[in-house]
């Protein structure tokens, strides 16, 4: 069982009021703690919960509930899952003025690789140890580059309901890169992500493999930036059109 907070429930705010509902009726305790109007989330706690098997056998029976009452419609909820910081490697040092006016937010580790490739960018951070911390802390940045440094790897192979969330919100106007890892990990695997694998790796969702990791691409991504002429998203296709050896597209095999 992959780790999460095992009192934290996490509900879409529209089916909110039909989850509360059914919490009451079934005399199940809880506080909300944090809502998110960007992401449209709720982060509920339930003091009761005394272990994993109890959060897990509540959110089956309330989707058990659902699907039997509206013909097999369930709200959208989730667990807070934990998430891993990602490891990163030292880069060579960037263009002296390369990023300027760019702004870049980084959730993990990872911040000082960034400043090394884009000297001139606003390069903040933030830490993050689970789903909702690392959701939120993307949606909290006002940035051209989104570097994730941290992944989920959930047993059941579904991506956390906040990461998804942010990455759909995110996603059309920011450039979120993010590491593959060695296993199944999200956001990584979610779609419309930078995903950057290392050299050998194959997977379905990776989009290029890079020398020094994803800090590096999102660095160059950054570095290669030029606000109110080149977006974020043109310098990144500018990498994967060969605008740096460092970059290789991913090509899957066949």
């Amino acid at each position: 069982m992959d780790p999460f907070e095992q009192s934290d429930l996490i509900v879409d705010l529209d089916h909110l009021p039909a989850v509360t509902q059914w919490l009451r009726g079934r005399k199940i305790r809880f506080a909300e703690v944090e809502r998110h109007e960007t992401l449209r989330l709720a982060l509920l706690r339930l003091p009761g919960a005394e272990c994993p098997l109890w959060l897990e056998s509540t959110i089956a029976e309330l989707r058990d509930a659902f699907m039997f009452e509206y013909a097999g419609w369930t709200p959208l909820v989730g667990k807070n899952r934990h998430v891993l910081p990602v490891p990163h490697h030292a880069a060579p040092a960037g263009v002296p003025d390369a990023g300027e006016g760019v702004r870049v937010g980084v959730v993990g580790p990872g911040e000082a690789v960034v400043r090394a490739m884009a000297p001139r960018a606003e390069v903040r951070s933030v830490p993050a140890a689970t789903a909702w911390a690392a959701a939120t802390a993307m949606a909290g940045f006002e940035t051209d580059v989104l570097y994730v440094a941290v992944t989920c790897t959930p047993y059941d192979g579904q991506p956390p309901l906040a990461l998804q969330r942010a990455v759909d919100v995110l996603g059309p106007r920011v450039v979120i890169v993010t590491a593959a890892g060695p296993q199944t990990g999200y956001p990584a695997a979610c779609a419309g992500v930078v995903t950057v694998g290392l050299t050998g790796q194959e997977a379905p969702w990776l989009d290029c493999f890079a020398d020094g990791g994803a800090a590096t691409v999102a660095g160059l991504v950054a570095a290669g930036t030029v606000p109110g002429s080149v977006t974020a998203r043109e310098a990144y296709e500018k990498l994967l059109a060969g605008g740096d050896p460092m970059v290789r597209r991913y090509l899957p095999p066949g």
